[in-house]
């Protein structure tokens, strides 16, 4: 998020009458603050799939106290069929740290975040996809 201070000075250097388009995957609050102060009239576009998922897929979450997540996720690896594991974090140094955690008890462990270059976190989800029959 630290790209918004850069956006509101370029914004603050152009025309008023300038068409702005936003496109986001997600909206957090900082980004539609920057919308709502910045776009005339915006329009949301959301785009529903009728399948959310791949079918060889199974998606859960758990809710476990802070100090516990790293523990729940080697236990969980310890006594579940899982072939590969996609685990979001709320920050880019978090994702670092609990692949370093991960990785000292000797899971193949890859970070993606939007720190890296395109190529690769291209390489990193080809990586992934390779592991998941029909994804």
């Amino acid at each position: 998020m630290g790209f918004i201070e850069d956006i509101e000075a370029i914004l603050g250097e152009t025309p008023p009458t300038r068409q702005t388009a936003l496109f986001s995957a997600t909206l957090p609050q900082p980004i539609r603050r920057l919308a709502d102060r910045y776009l005339r009239a915006p329009q949301s576009v959301t785009i529903q799939h009728a399948q959310l998922t791949v079918e060889a897929l199974e998606q859960r979450y758990y809710l476990v106290n802070r100090a516990d997540k790293v523990a729940a996720l080697t236990r969980l690896f310890e006594v579940e069929d899982i072939n590969s594991a996609l685990i979001f974090v709320r920050t880019r140094a978090g994702s670092a740290e609990l692949a370093g955690e991960l990785a000292a008890y000797g899971y193949p462990v890859e970070v993606l975040n939007g720190d890296m270059t395109q190529d690769s976190r291209e390489r990193v989800m080809a990586s992934f996809r390779q592991r998941i029959p029909g994804f």
